[in-house]
């Protein structure tokens, strides 16, 4: 996670964070309730931008051409092997070689991470969060939560200007059923 906080430290460089997954599968909200968040909380921030993707990671494209970040974050859940909750930050050539070609997207990550990188401007990453349930019409897990909670509060404080976070920070009030 120290690559992960340098890149949110990285004065120099623009940063898109884009959540991925389904609001229907439990944990699989995670990339989207991170990136709603956000999106209320940085909305000043003229170097990150927030986006949701939903379950179409390839919806980013369009944006990337637009946006030309430095930097983009796809944050979602991922089976890496981890305890719920725990949060692992890959890079385009690690979860490339780590899950290649699995998804449950419409295109795999990978592909769109190479895709993206042939611009030779960005680079792709993946904050990832091992899941605890994927079970339909399920909430987030506590474990998800509370990780979820915690990326919220580090990102918005390596890129916020001193604002303090406030009670209505909860990532609860964004649990889906």
């Amino acid at each position: 996670m120290d690559r992960f906080v340098k890149i949110l430290r990285n004065q120099k460089c623009n940063i898109l964070i884009a959540g991925i997954g389904s609001e229907f599968y439990g944990d699989d909200a995670v990339g989207i309730i991170i990136a709603e968040k956000l999106s209320k909380v940085l909305s000043t921030n003229e170097r990150v931008k927030i986006t949701v993707c939903g379950n179409s990671p390839d919806r980013i494209m369009g944006m990337i051409n637009q946006e030309q970040p430095d930097e983009l974050i796809f944050v979602d859940v991922v089976e890496f092997g981890g305890s719920p909750g725990d949060a692992a930050f890959f890079n385009s050539a690690d979860f490339e070689s780590r899950f290649p070609q699995i998804s449950t997207h419409k295109i795999s990550l990978s592909l769109i991470a190479q895709m993206i990188e042939y611009n030779g401007k960005t680079r792709v990453w993946l904050l990832g969060i091992q899941p605890a349930t994927l079970k339909l019409n399920s909430l987030l897990s506590p474990e998800v939560n509370k990780t979820a909670e915690t990326i919220i509060k580090l990102i918005r404080s390596e890129l916020s200007s001193g604002e303090k976070n406030s009670s209505s920070d909860s990532v609860n009030n964004y649990a889906y059923t």
